[in-house]
């Protein structure tokens, strides 16, 4: 809907949310590797 939240930064919570997710989908997290299938 592009609508303007805050200042339209992302927010340290966002960001922070944003890292943990990505490694966890990379693998990197060990607390989430059964979130991972290989696939190849």
């Amino acid at each position: 809907d592009y609508r303007k939240i805050g200042d339209g930064r992302t927010g340290p919570i966002t960001r922070k949310l944003q890292e943990v997710y990505h490694d966890a989908i990379r693998g990197k997290v060990a607390k989430y590797e059964a979130w991972c299938e290989y696939v190849g």
